[in-house]
């Protein structure tokens, strides 16, 4: 690996991108763009640039999918050299400075595979990369990714090649990209380019840095908002609830208390519709605001260790809840899924999120199976009725008008 540097090398912002030669003759031309599109010029570029590209960059061995070059499975042996060469020397020179790996094509997927193995990286530009490789959505589906920024991006015409296994690419980066957007906390996005594979790979990448570079401008000027948790009672504690009661010191120095929290589980919401386009609501009271409202099918999402609240790792995946949620309260089904967002279900004093999906040529296959707590009738809605709904107050929720304003966009 021979490493190549440009831009302030006392920087706090370091970029780390992995080239070949190609690469390298577009390199002047990448930092000019990532100037002009972040707005920034205080960075650090570290180039590496790898020996062997399918040898070296590949998680795994791999047969040949274009020419006779197979894959040598070395992407280990690149990342220890990388850590040793530029991620040690980096953080020893100081822990506060933020780094981004980025790639494009195959290092692309070098730079998405290094973060499930590495959390010291601040963010992943990944441009028109690789993930048609073999096993690589696979392991996104099992394992969880170890930075919450990531940058993807692909052509519009790279699924439209002849060759099987590279056709895949669309699907595939659609997949990893719903897969972060499913993950808590997480910021993606997955912007599509024109052109193929081979189109101004220097703008596709530059565009990358530059996204996750604003984030962290941002992430930065946050910081001289936030408050500082000085003392929390637990008020009530027990497997519905974690209520809790704070103190918290302002950035001016000020103490505020008390201020009331808690904890509840995640739950889904789902924007189902039937093959005629009717859309498939719910009508139950709801206790807040003591009436009788309109609102689309949701639930929570059920935990392994009999918690209504608490780490992720012991719950349910947020589709298959959403699966389970619309067969129980509708006795419909649907093959169609789409995740929109996931968003707090109220920022301000809880700590739960909301799955929201499209559900759509939803089909009936049997009745209600409702729990011991619920008691709902199902109804169905046009969209302009919906809309009237919402304007005259009969549709409350306002997670769930959020979630029929993303369904519209659709």
């Amino acid at each position: 690996m021979k490493i190549f540097e440009y831009g302030n090398e006392q920087s706090d912002l370091v970029l780390i991108q992995m080239v070949d030669g190609h690469s390298m003759k577009t390199i002047d031309a990448e930092l000019d763009l990532i100037r002009q599109l972040s707005g920034q010029d205080d960075f650090r570029l570290i180039a590496c640039r790898v020996e062997d590209w399918n040898r070296d960059l590949s998680p795994r061995e791999a047969p040949p999918v274009f020419g006779k070059e197979g894959f040598g499975g070395k992407a280990e042996d690149t990342l220890k050299e990388l850590q040793e060469n530029v991620l040690m020397p980096i953080m020893a020179s100081d822990t506060r400075k933020k780094m981004i790996l980025g790639g494009y094509s195959l290092a692309g997927l070098f730079a998405l595979w290094a973060a499930y193995r590495m959390n010291c990286f601040n963010g992943v530009a990944s441009a028109s990369p690789s993930v048609w490789f073999p096993g690589f959505v696979e392991m996104a589906e099992k394992e969880e990714i170890l930075t919450k920024k990531v940058y993807l991006s692909l052509g519009d015409k790279e699924e439209k090649t002849k060759n099987p296994v590279m056709a895949t690419v669309g699907d595939s980066i659609r997949r990893i990209h719903q897969i972060y957007e499913e993950t808590d906390g997480m910021e993606t996005t997955l912007e599509w380019n024109e052109g193929n594979h081979f189109r101004e790979p220097e703008l596709r990448m530059a565009k990358g840095f530059a996204w996750v570079m604003k984030l962290l401008a941002n992430y930065e000027d946050d910081k001289e908002l936030e408050w500082e948790e000085i003392e929390t009672e637990h008020i009530i504690r027990d497997e519905w609830i974690d209520f809790r009661k704070s103190s918290y010191r302002y950035p001016d120095g000020r103490v505020f208390s008390p201020f009331y929290t808690y904890s509840r589980r995640d739950y889904t919401v789902i924007v189902a519709s039937d093959e005629e386009g009717d859309y498939i609501c719910v009508r139950q009271f709801r206790q807040g605001i003591k009436e009788v409202t309109t609102e689309f099918p949701a639930g929570g999402i059920e935990r392994t260790d009999g918690k209504e609240y608490g780490g992720r790792d012991a719950a349910e995946a947020a589709l298959e809840c959403a699966k389970r949620e619309l067969l129980e309260e509708t006795g419909y089904v649907s093959s169609d899924w789409k995740h929109l967002i996931t968003i707090p279900a109220n920022a301000t004093i809880a700590d739960n999120y909301a799955y929201i999906f499209m559900a759509g040529k939803c089909r009936k296959t049997g009745e209600q199976h409702l729990d011991e707590t619920e008691c709902l009738q199902v109804v169905k809605h046009t969209a302009e009725e919906i809309e009237d709904l919402i304007r005259h107050g009969k549709f409350q929720q306002s997670v769930h008008v959020l979630a029929w304003l993303m369904a519209k966009e659709q």
